[in-house]
């Protein structure tokens, strides 16, 4: 559903849906094996995962990306409607 990657150190959070329809996060150091102890991929609930959704609207709007915050909304909508 939304990935987000970052460059320096290299990481990448993700946050989705399972193919058994588990929310889930996911965080990944891509960049040496200094920080793989800290990589980790955990189920979550639908409330926290539509309370990060809702983080990023915020950071969207914030920085005046219509598009994200658009896109996020459609999201935590479809969430509700298919997991309430």
């Amino acid at each position: 559903m939304i990935s987000k990657a970052c460059f320096g150190p290299a990481e990448i959070d993700e946050l989705g849906i399972d193919e058994n329809k588990n929310p889930f996060e996911l965080h990944n150091w891509c960049e040496d094996d200094l920080y793989e102890d800290g990589n980790y991929c955990r189920n979550i609930s639908v409330e926290e995962l539509i309370e990060k959704i809702e983080d990023y609207i915020l950071v969207f709007q914030n920085q005046n990306l219509d598009d994200g915050v658009d896109s996020c909304k459609k999201l935590v909508t479809w969430l509700k409607a298919i997991f309430t």
